[in-house]
């Protein structure tokens, strides 16, 4: 068990040191080209990524997520600008390394923390605050990816904007399940919220995919996940054991 780094409970850093943050780039492809290489591309040199596979996923350190212990961000810090966007107070702050993050505070941080661990362990980019395409330098060029972020409105209620919760135990146990049904190669979903008919089904290969990688997740590291987040004894395992039964759920619907 690794422990974890001294830090403040109530809020979430991400950092932009080596990727556009927040959403707040117009232009990031640029952005990350003039600060990483000598010469901009203006094409990529790789296929556009959504995906990509870490390894066997019951060994990844869902702790540390796409971080590690160098990387946590060290006080005191310089506040550079407001972040206005959103529904939850955030701003853009400076390390004494010179590292420039995003900081965010309020229900949002802790499940924000959990959240990205969890799709980062799935294999997704977790950098980035909206979905967007980014390109990412790499050692054989430029890769743009198709990236999902701001995770802080999970672990809740379901419901539109003015009848869901965020990190509440309770009322994300009393969630129904996340799969409906299965007919033919769909899978249909639960999901109640904005947006709903967008989210109402999912190929039946795509969850399968989901499902061949999360039926190896250890209930240990989703444990590691909410450990990441400062969570208490009682969310900790209340909230592992939680979205641990719901993939296992998943993964015995849909294979």
């Amino acid at each position: 068990m690794m422990t974890s780094p001294r830090r403040s409970s109530f809020l979430a850093v991400v950092g932009f040191s080596t990727i556009a943050g927040s959403g707040i780039l117009t232009s990031p492809a640029v952005a990350v080209a003039q600060g990483r290489n000598e010469q901009v591309q203006s094409l990529s040199a790789n296929p556009p990524k959504i995906w990509e596979d870490r390894g066997p996923i019951e060994q990844l350190d869902l702790f540390w997520g796409g971080g590690s212990p160098e990387r946590v961000p060290v006080g005191p810090f310089t506040f550079v600008s407001a972040d206005l966007g959103g529904t939850n107070p955030k701003a853009n702050v400076r390390d004494v390394n010179g590292v420039l993050w995003g900081v965010k505070w309020d229900e949002e941080a802790q499940s924000e923390v959990a959240a990205s661990r969890l799709a980062w362990a799935m294999g997704l980019r977790v950098d980035e605050t909206y979905y967007k395409l980014l390109s990412v330098p790499e050692t054989t060029g430029t890769t743009d990816w198709y990236m999902v972020g701001d995770y802080g409105a999970c672990f809740g209620k379901m419901g539109g904007r003015t009848s869901h919760s965020k990190y509440r135990l309770r009322n994300f146990v009393a969630n129904p399940p996340v799969v409906s049904s299965v007919s033919g190669d769909t899978v249909h979903l639960e999901f109640k919220g904005s947006n709903a008919p967008a989210h109402a089904s999912v190929p039946l290969e795509g969850a399968r995919f989901f499902a061949n990688r999360a039926a190896h997740l250890t209930l240990a590291q989703v444990e590691d996940a909410f450990r990441a987040a400062k969570a208490n004894d009682q969310d900790l395992h209340g909230f592992a054991e939680a979205v641990y039964g719901r993939i296992r759920e998943v993964v015995t619907k849909v294979q």
